[in-house]
């Protein structure tokens, strides 16, 4: 367990190519290590990536990086805080002046890595100029992707992910098993019908509309959330892709990337169709999570499709 705990301090940069025929860890648990063979990350378990036949060329460092703080050590269903210092890559440098986007300067995405536990937090800005959440609890033992996604000001958006393990032992993975999307999805008083334009093509602009009923009508009166109409976080089967997409102005990034951002002012009420664009980086199976907020609750709607 001693890699665990120097596991909760670790920043975690884009992924950097080497040379064909090697492997590394997505998460970056040993920094720039790989292997001759494909496996799985002694630290976290995900599976190894193939590093490309490109090595460095065309990658960049980002400018800042995220070290996380844990207290207390973490268990299961505990109450702790996480506290988050963003530096500069170069000086180690506390960067303390972020952009406000859709609401909040720093959104907090935090998965299991079977992607079956979701959450979305907001960390708040302290005196000291770090960011902190107080009383989250994680709910189970296991490995945990933390995806910090922030703006500095005057500068590109970044998505960090964090390695995180709580203690015990993890319950079975549960599999990701494709939704069709040939039925709405019923939650609740609700029913989301997802319907893609073109087909889920990995590397082309892809359109997703969801189509809200609730009580069997049709609704136009979803609530603006978070400056938007709605949001939609979308995650690869081995948590080593993130994509964000909002309504108002199609955002969207991947994790280590750059998004440019440009704020539209959300209307004050949506639907009953909420469109997002994205581009799914690679093929394979995604779990997507749906966030919209009606009569005063925030609704969590999760889907799994694959992209070709």
């Amino acid at each position: 367990m001693r890699f665990f705990k120097r596991a909760l301090f670790l920043v975690l940069l884009p992924v950097f190519l080497f040379a064909a025929d090697t492997f590394f860890c997505p998460m970056k648990c040993e920094k720039e290590k790989t292997y001759a063979k494909q496996g799985r990350c002694p630290v976290c378990h995900m599976k190894l990536d193939k590093v490309g036949a490109g090595g460095r060329k065309g990658m960049q460092i980002p400018e800042v990086r995220v070290d996380l703080n844990v207290s207390p050590h973490p268990k299961p269903k505990t109450p702790l805080t996480l506290t988050f210092a963003i530096r500069n890559t170069k000086d180690s440098a506390l960067v303390k002046d972020l952009e406000i986007v859709h609401e909040k300067p720093f959104h907090l995405i935090v998965v299991s890595q079977d992607l079956s536990f979701y959450a979305h937090e907001h960390p708040e800005v302290t005196a000291a100029g770090d960011l902190k959440l107080a009383n989250f609890a994680f709910p189970d033992p296991g490995n945990y992707v933390l995806y910090g996604d922030f703006k500095p000001k005057g500068k590109n958006g970044e998505v960090i992910p964090l390695a995180l393990r709580v203690d015990g032992e993890a319950p079975k993975a549960i599999a990701l098993k494709e939704d069709s999307l040939k039925a709405a999805k019923v939650s609740g008083d609700y029913e989301i019908k997802l319907t893609t334009t073109p087909s889920l093509q990995h590397g082309d602009l892809v359109k997703l509309a969801f189509q809200i009923t609730y009580k069997k009508k049709p609704i136009t009166d979803i609530e603006t959330y978070l400056g938007a109409g709605g949001h939609l976080v979308g995650i690869s089967e081995d948590t080593t892709r993130y994509l964000h997409a909002h309504p108002a102005d199609h955002l969207a990034h991947e994790a280590g990337g750059h998004a440019h951002h440009a704020e539209v002012p959300a209307k004050k009420s949506h639907g009953p169709v909420l469109e997002f664009a994205t581009t799914f980086p690679r093929d394979g199976l995604y779990k997507l999570w749906l966030q919209f907020q009606h009569q005063g609750k925030v609704q969590t709607i999760p889907f799994v499709v694959r992209a070709n």
